[in-house]
């Protein structure tokens, strides 16, 4: 867990979660994980910088019966329609 996450960050806050969870469930201690998922503050959010409900149906219609196959990701990069 340590070499796959850094400090402070929402994937060590998983990884602790996980762990403790399986020692609970093996009846382990969970002193070691004390401590490690401490210090993680997940950003403030930009109001002003999410789209309008005006645009999210505007994407919503662009892709409305179009055939989306298994494998195939939204990469994040979302294309806003021109008013």
């Amino acid at each position: 867990m340590l070499e796959r996450s850094q400090p402070e960050t929402r994937s060590r806050v998983g990884y602790c979660f996980a762990y403790r969870r399986l020692a609970h469930f093996a009846g382990l201690s969970i002193e070691l994980l004390e401590g490690l998922d401490k210090g993680y503050e997940p950003e403030e959010i930009d109001i002003d910088g999410l789209p309008t409900d005006a645009q999210l149906l505007k994407v919503r219609e662009g892709i409305k019966g179009k055939a989306l196959g298994s494998g195939l990701r939204f990469n994040g990069d979302l294309q806003y329609p021109q008013s």
